[in-house]
């Protein structure tokens, strides 16, 4: 698993990582990711992003930046990570965002990224995480489409999944310990998670014990929000911050530019 923020002196039960920054001509290892996650909760990995396996690094083209050969490959590719894939199309090599705002409290952690310049078809996407009383993760996607759309809401895991409303994801911990997850949609009008498999095109290095849960919108032609609970029970923590349930504007506006703790649970990675 690598890095284990559980081992850490000043345990916590939560950890995330969120992508921002630059989806860069310059970095012949970067991936079309903005907007990525990573989930730690409760000693293991339920969000994962793809490892490079070998055979990897000897695809045809695979270092072809310039030409974005590269990024049709499925572990480099938007679909290859747990971000928004709008209308099956890769996020545009040299696209640049940001973290516009991030901070809080220990028992309401926040960060929002302004992803817009990552999906041209829209007029403002905004993604905002909070970690909630160390128990619980929400993340919520603000979009609105220049024109009809189709979204789909995508997370990797390692996990046993089962579908649904609210799916549920089983694992072992390193101690061989079963956990569970609850990976919930909590807007009304929300499809229900569909497991795939992290399917790769011929020739390309399978993703063994990897599959994803999806979230599928076909037709998208006003804005939309999408919020998903992930958490080691069913349904919200009570008291449940009535901030989080506003648009994300007023979490930016609550949080503005207050770094975090230096001992928190998010961690915003720039470029990759």
């Amino acid at each position: 698993m690598g890095f284990q923020p559980w081992s850490d002196p000043h345990k916590h039960p939560v950890y995330v990582a969120l992508r921002a920054g630059e989806n860069s001509y310059d970095n012949q290892h970067g991936q079309l990711d903005l907007g990525s996650f990573v989930l730690d909760l409760d000693e293991v990995r339920w969000a994962t992003d793809i490892e490079p396996v070998d055979g990897d690094y000897d695809l045809p083209d695979y270092f072809e930046v310039a030409q974005d050969k590269r990024f049709r490959y499925y572990r480099t590719a938007t679909i290859g990570h747990n971000t928004l894939v709008i209308d099956r199309q890769n996020q545009p090599l040299g696209a640049e965002t940001e973290i516009i705002a991030w901070g809080g409290t220990d028992g309401l952690l926040m960060a929002i990224a302004d992803l817009t310049a990552a999906y041209p078809d829209c007029q403002r996407v905004r993604r905002g995480v909070a970690v909630i009383n160390d128990e619980q993760v929400l993340i919520v996607d603000e979009l609105s489409p220049r024109k009809p759309v189709s979204i789909v809401w995508q997370m990797h895991t390692r996990a046993t999944a089962a579908p649904g409303r609210t799916a549920v994801l089983t694992q072992a911990d390193c101690d061989g310990k079963e956990k569970q997850l609850f990976v919930q949609m909590l807007e009304d009008d929300a499809p229900v998670f569909e497991v795939q498999p992290a399917a790769v095109s011929a020739g390309e290095p399978e993703n063994e014990g990897v599959q994803k849960l999806v979230a599928s919108y076909p037709n998208v032609d006003k804005p939309i929000r999408m919020a998903v609970l992930l958490s080691k029970q069913k349904g919200k923590t009570m008291p449940w911050p009535q901030l989080l349930d506003r648009p994300l504007w007023r979490w930016v506006e609550s949080v503005g530019k207050q770094k975090a703790s230096t001992k928190s649970r998010l961690f915003w990675t720039g470029k990759s």
